[in-house]
């Protein structure tokens, strides 16, 4: 009797890699940022990096629990270009936004999976998954409503980074 469906493993193993994606991506946002002085919003995406990390150890956790060996997929290569980023701080806020709400999407895809497939344990999991976006949504909601308010000015921006914290 097993635990977990392969369809499951499969679809939390998909997520542990976008988690990790979602964490070299704020990776390089922050060393973007610091490479532009502004490192206490560079300290910010800093601190994205460790809770995505946080939200991968997490599933791999729950795959470990239900006596799965996960498979971890390899990190593409994230850069400026890689990414569509343009020379604005606007850019950055929409590529964090973008990221959180794909994740909220394949979170909430895991967790129907799992209730059509009666299994409650990796229900549970990603519900209290998909309650920590709310927090993540407030944060990328009021970065990108500073950003805008910053525009395409880098003077701005380094003000915004002054008071950031």
């Amino acid at each position: 009797m097993t635990l977990i469906s392969e369809s499951l493993v499969s679809s939390l193993e998909n997520q542990m890699g976008h988690e990790n994606k979602n964490a070299h991506i704020y990776l390089f946002l922050a060393g973007y940022l610091n490479s532009k002085g502004m490192n206490k919003i560079a300290a910010f995406f800093e601190n994205q990096y460790q809770e995505e990390l946080g939200h991968q150890k997490m599933i791999y956790s729950l795959l470990v629990d239900l006596d799965v060996s996960p498979n971890i997929s390899e990190v593409q290569e994230t850069s400026q270009m890689s990414l569509g980023l343009r020379e604005s701080i606007v850019s950055i806020a929409e590529k964090f936004m973008e990221r959180e709400i794909i994740t909220t999407k394949n979170l909430e895809e895991i967790l129907d999976l799992a209730v059509d497939e009666g299994n409650h344990v990796v229900g549970e999991f990603m519900r209290g998954m998909i309650e920590k976006q709310q927090h993540e949504y407030a944060e990328a909601t009021e970065f990108m409503d500073k950003a805008k308010i910053c525009g395409d000015n880098w003077m701005n921006v380094l003000i915004w980074n002054a008071s950031f914290g």
